[in-house]
């Protein structure tokens, strides 16, 4: 193998190797971005479970204050 052959082999490589580290840091943002939006996601249902249950309790004091 030539000089020219090496250096084009090489150049190769570094290219691949280049496209691999750039793919392994944009699944490492995605792996981010995905785990944001499930905590996003899971603290709204808790949220709109504390809602629920507070609005409930509301309406049960509501219902013990009125006379019967």
């Amino acid at each position: 193998m030539g000089m020219l052959e090496s250096n084009e082999t090489q150049e190769e490589i570094n290219l691949i190797s280049l496209k691999s580290m750039q793919a392994m840091e944009q699944t490492e943002r995605m792996k981010i971005r995905v785990a944001r939006q499930w905590e996003k996601s899971h603290f709204q249902t808790k949220l709109k479970q504390c809602k629920e249950v507070l609005f409930n309790a509301i309406r049960m004091l509501e219902w013990m204050k009125t006379p019967t």
